[in-house]
């Protein structure tokens, strides 16, 4: 997962993260996001998505999805 996170980020000069709406119920959250960057190229794209996690009993991540679409990103980071 760090890996996938750090291609990404790789091309952005600044880029972070607000969370938008948190749920949680028992071991399973829900958070609705939006991302904000400024690429190498130095225009700036908004991006949206929802992640969700389940966790272990002892309270780390034990699996995640990820909904967002990528092609923002990309099309905003285009020269």
């Amino acid at each position: 997962m760090r890996q996938y996170f750090q291609q990404i980020t790789s091309e952005f000069e600044r880029v972070g993260l607000s969370e938008d709406f948190v749920s949680i119920a028992e071991n399973q959250a829900a958070v609705k996001w939006t991302g904000h960057g400024v690429g190498k190229n130095g225009r700036e794209v908004t991006f949206e998505g929802i992640d969700l996690f389940e966790m272990s009993d002892d309270g780390k991540i034990q699996t995640m999805w990820a909904y967002w679409d990528p092609t923002t990103v990309i099309a905003g980071l285009q020269n």
